[in-house]
């Protein structure tokens, strides 16, 4: 570690210590994470993002279609919420632009984490 003693030349001794010392607030507002300053990175997200320029895409309405090829694969339907949400990523991923489900989940999930470890508490 390098130290400031008497040897150092005196403006490389005032850049090391305003270099510090901005180190020292941009450490301190990172971790305070004030109001203003999550409203800035938003302002700056959203003038990077009308700057830049749209990708070319197609006007094709694509359907994705669950069959019995899809339900032999992953399992009877319906899927857990986990595979829904994998499977919408993943189109997210290949370019859609909006994605509509015509399907109703009424029921809760049978396959997630707290049904399945409350089933095992009434074992």
């Amino acid at each position: 570690m390098m130290v400031l003693n008497k040897h150092l030349d005196p403006r490389l001794r005032i850049i090391f210590l305003i270099g510090g010392l901005l180190t020292a607030v941009c450490i301190l507002t990172y971790l305070i994470s004030p109001s203003f300053i999550t409203f800035l990175n938003y302002r700056l997200f959203d003038a990077i993002w009308e700057r830049t320029p749209p990708k070319s895409s197609s006007n094709e309405v694509v359907v994705v279609e669950i069959d019995e090829i899809c339900l032999g694969q992953f399992g009877q339907w319906p899927w857990p919420r986990y595979r829904l949400a994998q499977l919408l990523e993943k189109l997210g991923q290949l370019g859609a632009k909006s994605i509509g489900l015509d399907f109703i989940m009424a029921e809760p999930d049978r396959l997630s984490l707290p049904t399945i470890l409350e089933r095992f508490k009434e074992i």
